[in-house]
């Protein structure tokens, strides 16, 4: 029975542990990097699977560890009642704060930001990993160890390149997954990340096309010939317009709504006036030149 209720105590234990662990991280870091994506997100964008385990592990599992790892090595540096040792075991702790902040800084912006240059961050940051690793734990053991305690540092330097390859493997799998992941490459694929579109006047103070000079006709030619000829079969302002988001005005419009001859200046200027919305221009127009 005792046994039963230690093995549901572990369980329930071990849960807990991935719940607040893993479980909480990874809800939280998917909401907030999900807050920075762009309006045009590509669909195979945005932090989730692999990439948003790799933000999991640096934000959460791996601070974790090394703390449980540097407990464990103050633990047994006390136990063994070595003054060098305790220096060697204190100095492990403070190497692997320094390196679990860096990790903070390279890997936030994955979450905050959608540049090419995060990622490139974090390539570099597992790149010098497992070199960093070796040279605290041979600078530490040189400095503390060796002046006092020369075969406890021999046995540290033997240790050496397991330290190193150890960290290498992980270091490499998540250099390797950043180089090569489409979702990655689709989730920071800008220098600047895109901007959200606001709400702002689809109407330019100007309008976006020129007056045409007015043409030479015939002395003969009639009214409706000469509106034909000086702007073109269409029958607007500008002959071979661009795309226009408003409504298109003729010439024969203003001149029926104001009565008399067409006024360019006057025309522009009640653009100009309307925000380049050419139903307000044309009530202005028709004010304007009445008045």
């Amino acid at each position: 029975m005792k046994n039963f209720d230690l093995a549901v105590f572990v369980v329930v234990g071990i849960a807990v542990v991935l719940f607040a662990a893993v479980y909480l991280p990874w809800i939280y870091i998917r909401a907030k990097a999900a807050s920075h994506d762009s309006y045009d997100k590509l669909p195979e964008a945005g932090v989730n699977g692999w990439l948003l385990l790799l933000l999991v592990q640096a934000f959460s599992t791996s601070p974790i560890f090394a703390l449980v790892q540097s407990a464990a090595l103050i633990n047994s540096a006390s136990a063994a009642g070595s003054h060098a040792f305790s220096n060697f075991s204190y100095a492990l702790v403070v190497c692997s704060v320094g390196i679990i902040v860096f990790g903070f800084k390279y890997h936030l912006p994955l979450i905050n930001t959608r540049r090419l240059e995060a990622v490139a961050g974090v390539k570099r940051y597992y790149f010098y990993l497992p070199f960093a690793v070796t040279a605290a734990v041979y600078l530490c053991s040189k400095i503390f160890l060796e002046p006092t305690n020369p075969e406890l540092h021999q046995l540290s330097i033997l240790d050496l390149p397991s330290a190193f390859f150890g960290t290498a493997v992980g270091a490499g799998i998540w250099y390797w997954y950043l180089s090569k992941s489409k979702r990655v490459a689709a989730t920071y694929r800008d220098g600047e990340s895109p901007k959200k579109p606001t709400n702002t006047s689809r109407a330019s103070k100007e309008p976006s096309w020129a007056f045409p000079s007015p043409a030479k006709t015939e002395p003969g030619a009639t009214k409706l010939a000469q509106e034909i000829s000086e702007f073109g079969e269409q029958g607007v302002l500008g002959g071979n317009f661009e795309e226009f988001p408003t409504v298109r005005v003729s010439r024969y419009e203003l001149t029926s709504v104001s009565g008399t001859d067409f006024n360019r200046d006057v025309w522009q200027e009640c653009l100009s006036k309307s925000g380049g919305d050419e139903v307000a221009a044309l009530a202005l127009y028709r004010l304007r030149d009445s008045g």
